[in-house]
C-alpha cells in the first residue's frame, strides 16, 4: 500500500466500530491488528475525464460601457 498511501491504514470489523469509535481516555489498541496480506488489496481506477464547463452568460448590468 505504501505506493499509494504512505499511512497506516486502519481496518476494523464491523463488530469493532462502536468501540473504535467512543471516547476513552486510552486509545483503544487492542483493537490495532495485522491484516494479512491477502484480505486487502488495491486497484488502479481510471482517471474520470472532466466534464467541459459551461462559459457563464454575459450579465448586461455588468458592464458599465456598453456590451462587451
Amino acid at each position: 500500500m505504501q505506493p499509494i498511501h504512505n499511512r497506516l491504514t486502519t481496518v476494523l470489523e464491523p463488530k469493532d466500530y462502536a468501540e473504535y469509535l467512543a471516547f476513552s481516555e486510552r486509545p483503544p489498541v487492542h483493537l490495532l491488528r495485522i491484516l494479512p496480506s491477502n484480505e486487502l488489496r488495491a486497484i488502479r481506477l481510471e482517471k474520470p475525464t472532466p466534464k467541459p464547463r459551461a462559459k457563464p452568460k454575459a450579465d448586461p448590468q455588468k458592464s458599465l460601457f456598453g456590451p462587451e
